[in-house]
């Protein structure tokens, strides 16, 4: 979504001096590898053991922007938004600290489209995009 034609302020959004991003536009791909970069570095263990291993690691959601409905494919950019991120940090995690992490995702109001929303008649759509 981030500078596409869809996007609020698009010009602004592609602003590359912008790295921490910009009010109304996705974060840009920059900062999230910085932040994944950093929790990584985290979670390594300091020789002196100060820093106990880590065993899982819980994402609370809300990975995707809001007004999810205004995409062009709403459910199939979502699962696209939420298989980049997710594919991102496991990688970053993984060849920081050579081994896997699990890592469990809970479901943000942002995650699903519309927001706030998940037919409990039928979650199947929703479910496929998490």
């Amino acid at each position: 979504y981030y500078g596409s034609s869809n996007a609020l302020n698009t010009k602004s959004c592609e602003d590359a001096s912008r790295v921490h991003g910009q009010v109304q536009c996705d974060s840009p791909y920059a900062l999230v590898d910085l932040v994944f970069k950093q929790i990584a570095q985290l979670l390594i263990e300091d020789d002196d053991g100060s820093n106990a291993p880590v065993e899982f690691m819980v994402v609370t959601g809300d990975l995707a922007r809001h007004a999810t409905e205004q995409l062009d494919d709403p459910v199939s950019e979502m699962k696209h938004i939420l298989g980049n991120v997710g594919r991102h940090l496991h990688s970053t995690i993984t060849e920081t600290l050579n081994h896997s992490l699990p890592i469990v995702a809970d479901i943000g109001n942002n995650d699903v489209t519309p927001d706030y929303y998940i037919d409990l008649v039928d979650p199947s759509e929703t479910l496929e995009i998490v």
